[in-house]
């Protein structure tokens, strides 16, 4: 039998199901939804199956949120500074003059 994992949370579940129907990033939406559904009482193959993701993800996302709230939801892809510049200021300044 699949294992279930719970929310904790102060949001009704109206309300998770009201943050994933607003969140205008589709990763953030994404993953309230898989908190609305684990609330709903489906086990995290269900919502895997539901999501087009892993149970071991649903699983990952849930543990996040119960661990450090709202802020385990955001897209953190969008939080990377990226790779360092390859050229100084000054190699720049001298290619975008050529």
């Amino acid at each position: 039998m699949a294992k279930r994992v719970t929310v904790t949370t102060n949001l009704t579940t109206k309300e998770l199901h009201d943050r994933s129907r607003r969140a205008a990033n589709p990763v953030e939406r994404t993953h309230w939804h898989i908190l609305w559904l684990i609330r709903e009482g489906h086990t995290p193959e269900e919502v895997a199956f539901m999501l087009g993701s892993t149970a071991r993800w649903v699983r990952t996302i849930v543990q996040r949120y119960n661990r450090t709230g709202e802020q385990a939801l955001l897209d953190h892809r969008r939080m990377q500074k990226g790779a360092p510049p390859l050229l100084s200021p000054e190699q720049q300044k001298e290619l975008d003059q050529a």
